[in-house]
């Protein structure tokens, strides 16, 4: 949706550094603003918003860029660019929610800052493709299947048993995961779910243990 991208120019032991963060719409962007002045002398501030307008930034920034979609890799490139164009650099860019990581990503890789690349933030936005990163790299990881359409889940369970745990590929927070010990649980969770080759979800073994 809608979102605010803003940045400020400071850092830690007073080294510079151009800061660009991106926010939902409608986002607060005093709070994190007040923050970085505290840990490292923050010396501007310029913000990027979505539709909801920057009558609630006020004296908080010294200027913006505005974005109608910060989940647009386009969208934030444009506003990237102007901030290098206006500070000469941007250093940082960044924003905390989970969805944002792979666009984020992306704008990083298309504006030269250094940062996780847009492979890296596949990698642990894809639980798929996370976990198949670990196997590779000698970790131990619940069985997994990527599920296409009903007959993948039918299958795994077939191959691992009851209980099984479903979720999105790209989910967040434990939302829209679902814990299913029968065929019936199965299909509720599969309806609810409701998983198709371009939009498939995680099927996994379930594996009791301690946590660490």
């Amino acid at each position: 949706g809608a979102g605010v991208v803003d940045g400020g120019v400071g850092g830690r032991d007073l080294v510079t550094k151009a800061h660009v963060r991106v926010h939902e719409g409608g986002a607060d962007v005093r709070p994190t603003h007040e923050a970085f002045r505290r840990r490292g002398g923050l010396e501007g501030h310029g913000v990027a918003s979505g539709t909801q307008g920057l009558n609630h930034v006020g004296a908080h920034v010294d200027g913006h860029f505005r974005v109608d979609n910060s989940m647009d890799v386009g969208q934030l490139v444009v506003a990237g660019r102007a901030f290098q164009k206006d500070w000469g650099h941007v250093d940082r860019f960044f924003g905390y929610l989970e969805q944002m990581q792979v666009p984020l990503a992306d704008a990083r890789d298309r504006l030269g800052i250094e940062g996780i690349d847009g492979q890296v933030a596949r990698n642990f936005r894809d639980k798929n493709r996370m976990k198949e990163v670990l196997r590779r790299a000698g970790v131990p990881v619940a069985r997994q299947k990527l599920v296409k359409q009903p007959a993948d889940a039918l299958a795994f369970v077939e191959e691992v048993g009851f209980p099984v745990v479903l979720k999105p590929v790209d989910g967040m927070g434990s939302k829209a995961t679902v814990r299913a010990n029968s065929h019936e649980e199965l299909y509720g969770a599969l309806n609810m779910l409701l998983p198709r080759p371009d939009a498939p979800i995680q099927c996994e073994e379930f594996v009791t243990g301690e946590e660490h």
